[in-house]
């Protein structure tokens, strides 16, 4: 009885996916529309508590996954 409910499990997982999430949209986000993160008014120079976001590209995503509409955020360093 346990080696049917062992080879019952293992077909029951082996067979079991989920669905590759599919991106709907992403807008990247720019930095210059939040002013309170720069130093002057001429948005070049970020306050010292949030200068690594220099190196950092944001985005907002929207996608889809097992049948759900996920909005989310995704960041990754900016490339050189």
């Amino acid at each position: 009885m346990k080696q049917l409910i062992v080879v019952v499990l293992t077909i029951a997982v082996a067979t079991c996916s989920a669905q590759e999430p599919i991106i709907i949209d992403k807008t990247k986000i720019d930095w210059k529309n939040y002013s309170e993160l720069f130093q002057d008014s001429s948005k070049t120079k970020f306050v010292d508590k949030f200068s690594f976001l220099e190196n950092v590209d944001m985005y907002e995503i929207t996608y889809l996954s097992d049948g759900l509409k996920i909005e989310s955020f995704a960041a990754g360093a900016t490339p050189y």
